[in-house]
């Protein structure tokens, strides 16, 4: 008897300290998925909120180029802009734009990096499961070339920039577009001579595949109600219906092509 009574506080003992140890798990994954948010949504509300562009949208170092990718989790977006705010740091320089580049990318490709890089946890992830990150690349904007051409001079910003990852699932990404009066799912400020109204990016965290069966099996849709939700207006687009052709910040070339008319 003596035996069956220990045998049976022993049980409930443990169910109760396997119960401790659950709800520990689950509120350290609710922590772990505030913080991802917050350092995501800050990010692009920082980035979104001083998107500079030439007013002609003719120079490719400020242009905005979005691609519609997908990934084995989902939608695997890329963003890619200048902002007019500089680097963060006590080394800065003044008045030296951003180039900000988000995009989603599998966890093998960020092994190896240059000294520099800033992970968020990046080994575990939330559910312990995660492979794909969210890489936010940001950089000096540097540029070299004479009048006629301006380009990024790539290998000296990329030893300025600063990276950082955030284990995600998906991110999809969308463009208001006036002329078409709906969201388009890739955009080229070059290519459409005109920046987007305003800018959609719907982001879902990393998870198991154990947690992914359970939401489906509950009937939850990702890609209707993702995590992380955000629409930005996009400043030098809102209200735009025409850029402005403004011969100081084209080249040479491009402004003898505008005189001749080829770009009226």
């Amino acid at each position: 008897m003596a035996v069956t009574i220990l045998a049976m506080i022993c049980t409930i003992v443990f169910a109760s300290f396997s119960g401790v140890v659950n709800t520990a798990e689950v509120a350290r994954d609710a922590a772990a998925d505030s913080r991802f948010q917050t350092y995501i949504h800050n990010s692009f509300r920082e980035n979104m909120a001083s998107i500079y562009s030439d007013p002609s949208c003719m120079q490719i170092p400020y242009s905005l180029l979005g691609e519609d990718e997908t990934g084995p989790g989902g939608p695997a977006d890329s963003l890619e802009f200048c902002t007019s705010l500089p680097m963060p740091g006590a080394t800065a320089l003044p008045g030296v734009l951003r180039r900000v580049r988000y995009e989603v990318v599998q966890e093998a490709d960020t092994e190896g990096m240059a000294a520099g890089v800033i992970d968020i946890d990046r080994a575990t992830g939330v559910g312990g499961d995660a492979r794909l990150m969210l890489q936010i690349t940001e950089s000096p904007l540097i540029l070299e070339g004479g009048d006629d051409e301006i380009e990024l001079d790539e290998s000296a910003m990329e030893e300025n920039a600063r990276v950082r990852h955030v284990p995600v699932q998906s991110m999809n990404i969308r463009y208001y577009d006036v002329e078409e009066e709906d969201w388009v799912d890739a955009w080229d400020s070059i290519e459409l001579s005109r920046m987007p109204w305003a800018i959609e990016i719907s982001i879902n965290l990393a998870r198991s595949q154990e947690e992914l069966q359970n939401l489906y099996g509950l009937g939850v849709d990702l890609n209707e109600d993702p995590d992380l939700r955000m629409t930005f207006p996009v400043p030098v687009g809102a209200g735009t219906l025409r850029q402005f052709i403004d011969p100081n910040h084209i080249s040479s070339r491009a402004f003898e092509e505008l005189e001749g008319g080829d770009l009226l």
